[in-house]
């Protein structure tokens, strides 16, 4: 990985263009490496550098991804890719509902961003993109209730 590349940010980085202590933005880091799927991880490379005095120091080196993921804790969901504001969506829900979702779970032709098979309830989480096939969701979505017979939660971000 090439920092120069404007694709990749280092850790140090994100705290300049934060305001943030260094140290600070690793814990966070640390915070939400943890909290991560294995997928959403893969975005960030630990790495070390010398400081001004002579010290070897950790860092990451992280993708615009894993950047946005990051920027995300300091400045909410606006800056962040789609998938990872429905990622933050699914989980966000089940930490309210107590429960565990299938992510992208199949029916018919469909997939469903999140399925709760004890309440047999989809949720759909809508990107702005939606805003332009209402139509065409509302009949994915009245073939999915019919399929499964579920109830359907529609999320608008």
């Amino acid at each position: 990985m090439n920092t120069q590349d404007k694709d990749y940010s280092t850790s140090r980085e994100i705290a300049e263009l934060t305001g943030k202590l260094h140290k600070n933005v690793l814990r966070d880091i640390d915070d939400l490496l943890n909290s991560l799927k294995l997928e959403l991880r893969l975005g960030f490379k630990l790495s070390t550098y010398q400081d001004s005095t002579g010290r070897t120091l950790r860092e990451f080196i992280l993708d615009q991804e894993a950047k946005d993921l990051v920027l995300m804790r300091y400045r909410g969901l606006a800056r962040v890719p789609n998938r990872l504001q429905e990622e933050a969506a699914l989980k966000t829900i089940e930490q309210i509902l107590g429960i565990t979702l299938i992510r992208q779970f199949k029916v018919g032709e469909y997939y469903i961003d999140g399925y709760d098979t004890k309440s047999n309830t989809a949720y759909e989480i809508d990107e702005p993109d939606h805003n332009h096939k209402r139509q065409q969701d509302s009949e994915r979505q009245q073939k999915i209730t019919q399929i499964l017979g579920c109830k359907f939660v529609r999320i608008i971000l």
